[in-house]
């Protein structure tokens, strides 16, 4: 490697002084134009260069390019007249760079000396950050910032204008509960499942599945875009029951998708991308707070309608069917095809009928949200049947399935997205566009999981297993929702508890204020949601006393 030299002024503690230092590089010989690194080249460059002054005031003939660099003969410049030119100049061995000079081909060095010759600072002025950079150095002690210093560092970065987001409202209170150390405290907001003891559940059936798995030792390799055929096919099973109309007749198509959020977030950019209908879509209020962001990033425009009723905590089937016959026809309406989340109030199969029939008359799309089959009643067709009736009814339907709470699989996210259609050749279309969205977003979906669900449907140990888990862990829900209600009555409470039994699934819509629920937390360390929407499966026999004196305390 060459050594070239440079010599630099700067500035320090106000006192004008030059640095010295040097950088290898690999430069070429100004004489011969060579990338070798020998220094023996037989040039002579010496008319061309200064000299550098021993503390003395004699010159080193030593240290000139033609003894040192080149191996030439040539005489030392022994011209001082340039030596004014030092301060702001670069120098090199192995040419002189001043206002004579004209732009050297290879270093792109220009005519202005104050200016930066390489092309890698753009011909820009040489600022103190270059220098520092130059030495390896983050900063030059003492160095004071020069009017180009202060350009850059008033632009704008690529992020500096993004603001703090909001905190999730479910993750914040759980993060709440992590931090305080009172030993009442309570976790009731979070939607995963607890065991009496308040621990996490992880089914029986999963774990031997795992055990199968493990002894087949299957690769790791990458599976179909929208999963296995096998997979797909099993979860509308599941779904719309086997021997189904859209099955035997093949009109349906379905992909595997990262739990029921990322299987509506397909289905919104079907809708999205490929819909001839209205690009607009209508929730029931409440609804799940994530429903609102999954659509909005897919660009959908939202609306809602009537679902429940505060002044009887129950569903308000009047105002659904009154505000669904006034949605402009070829819209899309979600639906939650039971274990309403946050209410846990569903229409009885009556009303399901006719409102199933209502949508077949305005040509609506209806799109389920299917998150709790068998976890709500312990009944895999009794959870199933609203999807099932609008089918039947001949409806076409879009399918978001989550087996993240039936199954306990919450960290392995699957679950599957699938579309009733009109006709075979139609699913074929569709589950072409299916696969190009999903190949932009992340590509195939994970294995393991997928897998594990799999090995639960098609064996049937496993799927008596299943159910009989999903059995006893609805039981649980229900019983300790009887417990919850006749402690509050028994403490002479003069609100009527009833809907606390009649709803169904995971949470309870408790009636509650905000106020009321803030106290919960602030007074008791009861931790639920502002809406007054508790977690069922946080309820436990070892609490349900204390909760319930807190509820009666806070509702007086």
């Amino acid at each position: 490697m060459i050594g070239k030299a440079f010599k630099l002024s700067a500035f320090s503690r106000g006192t004008f002084w030059p640095i010295f230092f040097e950088i290898r590089t690999t430069l070429p010989c100004f004489q011969c134009s060579s990338f070798s690194s020998s220094r023996k080249c037989g040039g002579n460059d010496s008319k061309n260069k200064p000299e550098r002054k021993k503390k003395g005031g004699g010159s080193d003939s030593k240290k000139t390019h033609s003894k040192d660099v080149c191996g030439g003969g040539g005489k030392p410049n022994k011209d001082k007249s340039s030596e004014g030119k030092l301060k702001g100049e670069i120098y090199t061995k192995g040419t002189s760079i001043n206002k004579e000079c004209k732009k050297d081909y290879k270093l792109g060095i220009s005519e202005d000396c104050g200016r930066l010759g390489s092309s890698k600072y753009g011909g820009r002025k040489l600022t103190s950050a270059d220098i520092c950079a130059t030495v390896g150095q983050r900063s030059c002690p003492g160095s004071k910032p020069t009017k180009d210093d202060k350009v850059i560092k008033g632009k704008k970065g690529w992020w500096s204008d993004v603001e703090m987001g909001p905190p999730d409202a479910i993750l914040g209170l759980t993060e709440a509960f992590n931090r305080s150390k009172d030993d009442r405290k309570v976790n009731v907001g979070v939607g995963a499942y607890r065991d009496d003891n308040g621990e996490p559940y992880v089914f029986s059936c999963i774990r031997e599945a795992e055990k199968r798995l493990l002894a087949k030792a299957l690769n790791k390799e990458y599976i179909p875009i929208v999963g296995t055929v096998e997979f797909c096919k099993l979860c509308v099973e599941l779904a719309l029951g086997e021997g189904s109309p859209p099955i035997k007749n093949g009109n349906y198509c379905a992909a595997q998708a990262l739990s029921g959020t990322g299987a509506l977030r397909i289905g919104a950019e079907v809708i999205q991308r490929l819909s001839n209908g209205n690009k607009e879509i209508f929730f029931p209020t409440p609804t799940w707070g994530n429903h609102a962001r999954v659509f909005t990033h897919a660009g959908l425009k939202i609306n809602k309608y009537r679902h429940y009723d505060e002044k009887t905590n129950s569903f308000d089937y009047d105002g659904s069917l009154q505000d669904i016959e006034k949605i402009p026809e070829s819209s899309v309406v979600l639906f939650h095809a039971c274990a309403h989340n946050p209410t846990g109030v569903d229409p009885p199969q009556k009303q399901w009928e006719s409102l199933s029939k209502l949508v077949k008359q305005k040509n609506l799309l209806s799109f389920f949200d299917m998150a709790y089959q068998g976890f709500a009643t312990g009944d895999f067709n009794n959870d199933a049947f609203a999807p099932r009736q609008f089918v039947k009814d001949g409806n076409q339907i879009m399918l978001a399935q989550s087996f993240a709470k039936n199954l306990g699989l919450y960290g392995e996210r699957v679950g599957c997205f699938s579309i009733v259609t009109s006709s075979k050749e139609e699913a074929e279309s569709l589950l072409s566009q299916i696969k190009i969205i999903i190949r932009g977003m992340y590509s195939s979906p994970p294995i393991h999981g997928q897998r594990l669900v799999a090995e639960v449907l098609k064996d049937p140990e496993l799927r008596c297993i299943w159910e009989c888990e999903l059995g006893a862990i609805s039981s649980r829900i229900i019983k300790i929702r009887k417990d919850l209600r006749q402690k509050l009555e028994a403490l002479g409470s003069k609100k009527d508890w009833k809907h606390i039994t009649d709803q169904i699934g995971m949470f309870c819509f408790t009636g509650l204020t905000e106020e009321q629920a803030v106290r919960l937390t602030k007074e008791f360390e009861i931790y639920l949601t502002k809406n007054g929407r508790i977690s069922m499966a946080g309820v436990t026999s070892k609490n349900v006393d204390y909760i319930a004196k807190c509820m009666h305390e806070v509702t007086k």
